[in-house]
């Protein structure tokens, strides 16, 4: 009768370690789906955050083109200086740096294609006293030089704006989805 009595307290034993296995178990897989929800809401978030930064980078981006509206009627210095700042630009370009790594090429082409237009609108208009549209429009102070080498510094800006609408457009599935 004695071996029974063993037999039950190792049969007794092993009936209270399975509860507590459970508990141990329970235990876990609840800090398992926190810390899963943890990372979806880390990861909602980000999205978010990439998906309004892109709208940002966009909407700059579309606000700094119409500076070169401005500088084709810029008619002294300090109406050049004021867009030689590429302040739009700029802010395009930290954003991309922060965010968007792939679109920081596309952003330099842009801004030093404009910043070439820029120096080359105020060393051959502005600097003489004219602006850029007065001087196409009158024929004043145009060359034939002038002409061809004020063209290609313009088709330059145009193709790298192009090219960082299209690239914009191409990207904006990846950041714009909810």
């Amino acid at each position: 009768m004695h071996i029974n009595d063993d037999s039950k307290g190792t049969y007794m034993a092993d009936t209270s370690f399975v509860p507590a296995i459970a508990a141990l178990l329970g235990v876990a897989l609840a800090q398992g789906v926190a810390m899963f929800q943890g990372w979806l809401d880390r990861k909602h978030k980000r999205r978010i955050l990439l998906r309004e930064k892109y709208e940002e980078f966009a909407l700059i981006f579309l606000e700094s083109r119409k500076q070169s509206v401005k500088l084709y009627n810029c008619a002294s210095s300090a109406e050049i200086l004021e867009i030689m700042l590429l302040d739009d630009a700029n802010k395009a370009l930290l954003i991309a740096k922060l965010y968007f790594p792939e679109l920081c090429e596309p952003v330099k082409r842009y801004i030093d294609s404009f910043s070439i237009l820029i120096q080359l609108t105020n060393n051959s208009y502005v600097s003489c006293g004219t602006s850029a549209i007065l001087a196409a429009t009158t024929g004043y102070l145009q060359t034939e030089s002038k002409k061809i080498k004020y063209a290609e510094a313009g088709k330059a800006y145009g193709d790298a704006s192009d090219f960082l609408n299209d690239e914009i457009v191409r990207n904006s599935s990846t950041y714009t989805q909810n």
